[in-house]
């Protein structure tokens, strides 16, 4: 099975509504990596078939 990969940089607080929203999408959150003044929030999701 193959991935895709998405990173979101974060500034504050993490919106639990956009998380929630994007695993509807099914992107599911697979890391958190800090930053200075910023989270990189790492999600994936299965590779679409037709891809």
């Amino acid at each position: 099975m193959k991935w895709e990969y998405m990173e979101e940089q974060v500034h504050g607080c993490i919106d639990v509504e956009r998380l929630n929203a994007l695993g509807e999408q099914g992107w599911e959150l697979c890391g958190i990596v800090p930053a200075e003044s910023l989270r990189v929030l790492v999600f994936k999701r299965h590779k679409p078939a037709h891809v």
